[in-house]
């Protein structure tokens, strides 16, 4: 039977430089033939200077493999102590422990999908399309576009804005930079971020999306004046018409201008969600679209509620059954 010899362990190769095997064995053994080549040759040294003084001259030729034992010896013993002080300077050093980034807060979610209401909307040019308000993370939906509540700087953010960035490919936030800034009232429309590699993930594409829009609503903390409710029409307006330049024949919501962008008082979300309904309608009815379906999402409890509030009031009471 023929003996294996095993690698040993942290080798890549396998095999152990002999000084490195040496060493590891028994380190003493370099320390005294390090010593033992120092004093050797610091004796051979003197033994031929005096020789050569006393005796004959060619007695100084000694001298030459005294200097390479002592050249030796030196080499060795600075190495061996340098190791040394690096070994001690690695067990000195603390082990940091790992930091992990926060996770961005995200709004609590609404379980289970679910419509709420539908309504078909006849439009000018006798088009029909079907008016949905859902709950349900707007990531998730099978349309062909979603709306992004986006700023002016079009960078991703926390709630809604942030799971879509997380949800899409890795190139969003740079397509993003090449059109920003984005004017209140006003909308870009992107890809879904496409992938760098194919084995990349990119959910939105994965379910169906082939872009997104992002609108960018008034900032309203001050109240809803008449031009604040101008832009916030205006900036779902845009949405719609991007998508349908585009071919898209469905689109799907989130809440424009309903949350960090709006007042404090109460009743605020309920009042930018009430025009954001109008304004669909609107839409629906009197251009000659050729969007088939429109989704308004309620992604957390109280877009839940503020939809459901809005509905009770039938905001949409002029569509059609």
């Amino acid at each position: 039977m023929t003996n294996q010899v095993l690698p040993s362990a942290g080798a890549e190769s396998g095999s152990i430089p002999v000084n490195e095997g040496a060493e590891k064995r028994d380190p003493r053994i370099w320390r005294i033939v390090t010593a033992a080549l120092i004093v050797l040759g610091l004796a051979v040294t003197a033994a031929s200077i005096i020789l050569a003084f006393t005796v004959h001259p060619l007695f100084a030729c000694g001298l030459v493999p005294a200097l390479l034992m002592l050249g030796v010896g030196g080499r060795l013993f600075f190495t061996a102590r340098g190791k040394g002080k690096e070994a001690e300077i690695k067990q000195e050093e603390p082990e940091l422990p790992q930091v992990v980034p926060p996770r961005p807060k995200q709004p609590p979610v609404v379980s289970q999908e679910r419509i709420i209401f539908e309504k078909r909307v006849t439009s000018s040019s006798g088009n029909v399309c079907t008016f949905f308000a859902k709950k349900g993370q707007i990531c998730q939906q099978h349309v062909d576009v979603i709306v992004n509540a986006a700023n002016t700087s079009l960078v991703a953010g926390g709630g809604v804005c942030g799971a879509i960035f997380s949800n899409a490919g890795p190139n969003l936030q740079a397509e993003c930079d090449t059109k920003k800034p984005c004017a209140e009232g006003q909308a870009k429309l992107t890809s879904t971020g496409g992938r760098r590699k194919p084995e990349e993930e990119n959910s939105l594409e994965k379910n169906g999306i082939k872009g997104v829009i992002h609108a960018v609503g008034p900032v309203w903390t001050g109240g809803m004046t008449a031009e604040k409710r101008a832009l916030l029409k205006s900036a779902y307006k845009e949405s719609l018409r991007l998508a349908e330049q585009a071919g898209h024949k469905s689109i799907a919501f989130s809440f424009l201008s309903a949350a960090i962008f709006a007042s404090s008082a109460p009743g605020s979300r309920e009042l930018a969600v009430g025009i954001g309904l109008e304004t669909i309608r609107e839409y629906l009815q009197d251009e000659a679209t050729s969007i088939r379906e429109v989704y308004m999402m309620a992604y957390s409890a109280d877009d839940l509620k503020a939809l459901e509030n809005c509905l009770q009031q039938e905001t949409l009471a002029e569509g059609d059954d």
